[in-house]
């Protein structure tokens, strides 16, 4: 459903990450004007934060700086009823996580097309690096987060680089804060050892995009986090001549030196790549490239044509009451209301006891004798615990049963990574209800220690130092460290904020 936010109409939402929410949105005017946009909207935990609020603010201007045509526009920055958000052109396609993932035989880009991509990322970069800050005071900015999902390929064949929102300006003493904040696959290692930063470090992501690009491999992915943090920090990786034969060795030199350990050896502008590249594009692979992605939008998007329309929200409207003797047109109504952007109001959804195909849960937990009615709890995600007034009932689905006559029920359902969310089941008239957890943002968590340790991580071993874990929700964890030359163990209670979190410890303390 449709929902106003001040002269803003905000539809599905196309995407979701640590910061905010960006959905597809109309912007309404004067005399019956109207335009469509893409608006990322704070959370709002952070939007509580004032200090948040003015970093936000400062590098939205320092993005809306930035006019290319490979680098999505951001129109401004504006807060409404104390929410912060950043109005940015609407790009109509997908990201090139979309392009490097295909689903069927056939889908893999051919080495026209991904040339052309390579080269609009470079253009847009060389505007960026080159960028003056302000009037006369040149430097640059540094994206310090490209990887796939922060490239955009639209249904004209258009690249565009989006979401500068941690760039920092080559010149800015704060520079080296950014560097903790990207995503940790496409970091260069100099980045993930929290070093001060050029424009180099925005080489070396480009060049594991390359590389994913021609082969369609990672080029440090080693099949688990820590191993691939470790190869990427020493730059090892498979050449890539014998990951993709037979492409022109113009691209194999170029791509040796984007994935160079040394940022001194790397190419020293977005330019020298672009010399390199411009002579292999093929004016022909920009219209293969739009055709192929209206196809991709055709068979995947609703009627709009959305951005990443598989990443709508499967959200039912709040406490949606059906009866049970609409049958088949009220089951309809349901499965289309999965797919509404998340409504104003708690996340709670009601749906008939059981849809068509799907089994009834079993009951598990204790149900109280007082109560008659079946009502089935679902979270979503699954798995969710449900506790009625502190007591754990059991995992999602879970069946509890209330009584015509009486009151509403209060519970909370919790999951790790997700919020907590407190919702109350009616006495009467529900059968089943939907519950839907908002992802919590994340941190990354690098564990040092002296001599060495190993760390385990909820139960879950995570190897020896240096650590580092992924994905980490923010608030409060428990990292346990072993050194078994002393038979020691720590337990390291850390608050996991947002970016990099660094634990250090000395494991010979105490002895």
């Amino acid at each position: 459903m449709d929902r106003h936010f001040g002269n803003y109409i905000l539809h599905e939402r196309i995407g979701i990450g640590g910061m905010g929410e960006v959905f597809r949105a109309t912007k309404h005017g004067p005399d019956g004007f109207k335009v469509q946009v893409a608006l990322k909207v704070i959370l709002p935990h952070l939007a509580r934060e004032e200090s948040f609020r003015r970093r936000f603010s400062r590098e939205a201007r320092m993005a809306a700086s930035l006019k290319h045509p490979n680098i999505v526009h951001v129109n401004g920055f504006d807060i409404i009823d104390e929410t912060p958000f950043i109005e940015m052109e609407y790009v109509s396609g997908v990201d090139l996580r979309r392009l490097l993932r295909p689903s069927a035989p056939g889908e893999k880009l051919s080495l026209q097309e991904s040339v052309i991509i390579l080269y609009a990322v470079a253009r847009g970069l060389e505007h960026a690096h080159r960028h003056e800050i302000r009037d006369g005071v040149k430097g640059g900015i540094i994206h310090c987060d490209l990887n796939p999902h922060n490239i955009l390929v639209s249904t004209l064949g258009e690249v565009k680089v989006t979401d500068f929102g941690i760039a920092r300006a080559v010149h800015d003493d704060s520079a080296a804060s950014a560097t903790v904040r990207g995503k940790l696959a496409y970091m260069s290692p100099e980045q993930m050892e929290g070093r001060e930063l050029d424009r180099r470090t925005d080489f070396f992501s480009f060049g594991i995009i390359a590389y994913q690009l021609l082969s369609g491999k990672h080029p440090f992915d080693r099949g688990s986090e820590g191993a691939t943090i470790a190869a990427i920090g020493k730059a090892e990786h498979r050449p890539l001549p014998e990951a993709a034969p037979g492409l022109p060795p113009r691209l194999y030199d170029l791509v040796e030196q984007l994935l160079d350990l040394d940022p001194g050896h790397r190419p020293h502008s977005a330019a020298a790549v672009m010399k390199i590249l411009e002579p292999l594009t093929v004016p022909s692979a920009a219209a293969s490239l739009a055709g192929r992605i209206r196809t991709m939008v055709s068979e995947t998007a609703g009627p709009e044509g959305s951005l990443t329309a598989p990443t709508r929200p499967r959200i039912m409207k709040s406490r949606l009451r059906l009866s049970l003797a609409m049958g088949a047109a009220a089951i309809i109504l349901v499965v289309g209301m999965l797919f509404l952007p998340i409504p104003t109001g708690p996340r709670l959804a009601v749906a008939p006891e059981v849809m068509p195909g799907e089994a009834k849960p079993a009951a598990s937990g204790p149900e109280p004798a007082s109560f008659e009615h079946p009502v089935t709890i679902v979270s979503r995600p699954p798995g969710a615990r449900i506790l009625a007034d502190g007591i754990l009932i059991g995992k999602s689905p879970v069946v509890i049963r209330t009584g015509s006559g009486g009151s509403e029920r209060s519970f909370e359902a919790n999951l790790y990574g997700y919020r907590d969310e407190s919702f109350q089941v009616p006495a009467e008239g529900v059968d089943r209800l939907v519950v839907t957890l908002a992802p919590l943002p994340t941190g990354i968590v690098r564990i040092s220690a002296r001599p060495w340790a190993r760390v385990s991580f909820r139960g879950e071993s995570k190897g020896e130092t240096p650590v580092f874990i992924e994905d980490v929700p923010v608030g409060q964890h428990t990292f346990l460290l072993s050194y078994d030359p002393l038979g020691v163990e720590k337990k390291v209670v850390r608050e996991v904020t947002e970016g990099m979190n660094t634990v250090s410890v000395d494991m010979r303390e105490g002895q």
